[in-house]
């Protein structure tokens, strides 16, 4: 990118900025290359960049993705926010997988993590299918 071309190298916190905005926008695919790239660069992507991307395939109809990453950030002892359990809730939903959302649910609950409305609007909808 320019920024290397300019002899700078993107930090961590950068390229999460630059997923969340590809998140924002609909480019799963740009989300992807991009944390490809970051780890190419020697970067270890943080439970933000990963929780970030969740979302972004959450959003785009990746959900095995999502579910890969999810997998990686156990792996990598990296504790997801709530924000990532209710995307990752949400994927369930999509792919009805009732049993997967409500153990996602009951972990975040482990984890002390405070469910939001939207969290459990995704686990009674993933409920119904």
């Amino acid at each position: 990118g320019e920024m290397q071309l300019r002899g700078m190298i993107p930090e961590v916190t950068t390229h999460t900025a630059l997923i969340s905005a590809c998140e924002k926008g609909g480019k799963v695919e740009k989300a992807m290359e991009l944390f490809a790239d970051m780890q190419q660069t020697g970067l270890i992507p943080e439970a933000s960049t990963y929780g970030t991307l969740i979302s972004a395939c959450e959003k785009g109809d990746k959900g095995e993705k999502a579910m890969e990453l999810y997998g990686e950030m156990q792996l990598k002892s990296l504790i997801p926010g709530a924000d990532t359990h209710t995307a990752l809730i949400r994927v369930c939903e999509k792919g009805s997988k009732v049993e997967e959302a409500i153990k996602l649910h009951g972990e975040m609950q482990l984890r002390g993590l405070v469910p939001e409305v939207t969290t459990h609007t995704a686990l009674i909808s993933a409920c119904e299918k």
